[in-house]
């Protein structure tokens, strides 16, 4: 499960965030996206649940692509 992450503010915050859950982050070739997967995530409710618990999945500071 990868998800593909816009940062459109408070990047550190969010940064950190998912680094701290566990996620592993990438830079995409835009300087404001990052991909991002976790070794626990199998599938899109799990990757949801991950976020929600985060406060980022309905947060105005990112936009979220989940890809299968």
């Amino acid at each position: 499960m990868h998800l593909s992450i816009q940062l459109l503010r408070h990047e550190d915050r969010a940064r950190e965030s998912l680094r701290r859950d566990g996620w592993r982050l990438q830079s995409e070739e835009l300087e404001d996206c990052l991909r991002a997967e976790h070794p626990l995530v199998q599938d899109q409710r799990a990757a949801r649940w991950r976020l929600h618990e985060l406060g980022l999945l309905t947060c105005g500071d990112c936009r979220i692509d989940i890809q299968p």
